[in-house]
């Protein structure tokens, strides 16, 4: 470790580094515990600094790499750091240099992680942030000719696909994305990670904290199965096709409108690609996707965006409709109204209402033709109709009752109370 100090020589008034740390005995014989080293020469030399953050210990660093990589067959081995004076960063490099021994990546952390059980004071100031230095890291090992043979990672805050993009974009080559995972776990955000003691169980090696976390309350998560299952239909089209349409529709409204689109006046009008996902519950979403060239562009990586860019609007909605699905059945409380048990019971389902008095009666969906016995109607007309066409009587699409004694009740009628109520449910 080194104090670094601003020290001023009083004959010639400029400023020098002052350097204090632990020397080896003979060090301290001959120069005593204090080193002078002026602004101008370099801090990391070797010849002028024998300290641990001389160049020569950063060699050692490098081979020390080497060294892991071969006792470990061959293994990726790298480093994480979080950067702090830029010289340090830079100090390292030049090790690379001289010694042609390079890490397989490198993780760069932010200010804004590896801090959870810091103090609050430190928690978003310890070290560079993310974007600044993993900008300084990426922009060196370019300048230098080394990036094409380092990956680079980066860390700190990054909970969404957004600050993914944003960061790949300034340089990396994958994001480490712990914090988001951690709270999806439950999380609190404590501070007490090197206590043993979190209070949720998710860092704690204690058993009896251990039990607040249940890791079956945090498992569901929305698939891409049931994301597609949720879009009945799609649809595409260009900002070209958009205004051909609207100046159709423009000439065909008004006999007298004399609406023409010249094609070669705007041709960027075919770069951009529009698609629109209908979902099942009649709700549409929208994506786009555009080109800068139209020597590059291709319609059918365009449709293949845009729909990537629709889809990716669907997954929050159904993430925040699968949590509030389960925290309603955890209270009990599911809160499904008449809309959605018909909609569930066109698919097959049978469905009831909590509130019904009587045990065990339910709604389905009967699809087309079905003759159905006399003796399976409640009402006392449908069975004389029945009776009096052989004992059967042909009945059509409609919702089905079964009521407590197990009668059948074609052409159910929801009353005021049903409709208003929000307490439907799936019945086995």
């Amino acid at each position: 470790m080194f104090r670094i100090l601003r020290h001023s020589n009083c004959r010639n008034r400029t400023k020098q580094l002052l350097a204090e740390g632990r020397h080896r005995r003979r060090d301290v014989r001959q120069h005593g515990r204090r080193v002078i080293i002026p602004l101008a020469a370099d801090f990391l030399s070797a010849q002028q600094q024998r300290g641990p953050l001389s160049q020569g210990g950063l060699n050692l660093l490098m081979q020390f790499i080497a060294q892991l990589r071969q006792l470990s067959g061959g293994k990726p081995t790298g480093f994480k750091l979080c950067i702090g004076h830029p010289w340090e960063w830079f100090a390292i490099v030049k090790a690379m240099l001289a010694t042609d021994i390079t890490p397989d990546f490198i993780v760069v952390d932010g200010a804004e992680g590896g801090t959870g059980a810091a103090p609050v004071e430190f928690t978003d100031h310890v070290g560079t942030p993310l974007q600044e230095g993993l900008r300084l890291v990426h922009n060196t090992l370019v300048g230098v000719s080394l990036r094409e043979r380092i990956s680079l990672g980066c860390a700190g805050k990054v909970t969404n696909a957004f600050n993914i993009a944003r960061m790949v974009a300034l340089g990396a080559d994958w994001a480490n994305a712990g914090r988001g995972f951690m709270m999806a776990l439950g999380c609190i955000q404590a501070q007490t990670c090197h206590t043993g003691r979190c209070p949720t169980g998710v860092t704690t090696q204690d058993p009896a904290r251990q039990r607040a976390l249940v890791v079956a309350d945090k498992a569901p998560r929305v698939t891409p199965a049931a994301l597609q299952a949720e879009i009945v239909s799609e649809f595409y089209f260009t900002a070209f096709d958009g205004v051909v349409g609207a100046a159709a529709n423009v000439k065909t409204s008004s006999p007298f409108a004399m609406v023409e689109y010249d094609e070669k006046a705007e041709p960027g009008l075919h770069l951009l690609t529009f698609c629109v996902l209908v979902l099942r519950n009649g709700f549409t979403v929208t994506g786009e996707s555009a080109c800068a060239s139209p020597e590059n562009f291709d319609a059918e990586v365009g449709r293949k965006i845009a729909r990537q860019n629709a889809m990716q609007k669907i997954w929050p909605l159904m993430g925040y409709e699968l949590r509030s699905q389960l925290a309603a059945e955890a209270r009990g409380d599911v809160n499904h109204d008449i809309g959605w048990a018909v909609r569930q019971a066109k698919l097959g389902k049978r469905v009831a209402r909590r509130g019904w008095n009587a045990a065990g009666q339910w709604v389905t969906f009967s699809p087309g033709t079905e003759n159905v016995p006399a003796d399976r109607f409640w009402a006392p007309a449908n069975q004389a109709y029945a009776e009096e066409n052989g004992g059967y009587a042909t009945v059509f699409s409609a919702m089905t009752l079964k009521n407590a004694q197990g009668m059948i009740v074609l052409g159910w009628v929801p009353s005021v109370t049903d409709l208003l109520m929000q307490d439907w449910e799936i019945v086995e």
